[in-house]
């Protein structure tokens, strides 16, 4: 049986209380927890934001697929393809640096100690 996460019981009760499309929120983690979420609250989609930040393609069906768990080399391909969409579409650099770690996840945590030079140096730049 689905035990649902505490969140996910408020979020059902607003879905219940209003008339409008909700969109819940709390510990969306893998496409899974998508999937369990919208089916016990009855919310139209869901919101997610530490494990996006990880992986960027968490909502992709792949990610049901043995052999589709997110892994350090997918996060340095997912990096490169977020670099190119910086080139096209600049931002702050504290925000690429900071995405930057969270996709390498623990291949950058070597470098954690450099990430205060590299932000210093991408900024002067």
């Amino acid at each position: 049986m689905h035990h649902p996460k505490n969140e996910h019981v408020h979020a059902q009760a607003v879905v219940e209380a209003v008339g409008v499309p909700v969109l819940a929120n709390g510990n969306i983690r893998t496409l899974a927890d998508v999937h369990a979420c919208m089916a016990y609250t009855g919310a139209v989609g869901v919101l997610s934001a530490e494990s996006l930040l990880e992986d960027p393609a968490l909502f992709s069906p792949r990610r049901l697929q043995p052999g589709g768990a997110f892994g350090g080399a997918q996060g340095a391909h997912l990096l490169l393809e977020y670099l190119d969409l910086v080139d096209a579409h600049p931002c702050p650099m504290r925000m690429v640096t900071g995405h930057a770690f969270r996709m390498l996840g623990a291949h950058a945590n070597p470098w954690c100690c450099l990430s205060p030079i590299f932000h210093w140096t991408l900024e002067s730049v």
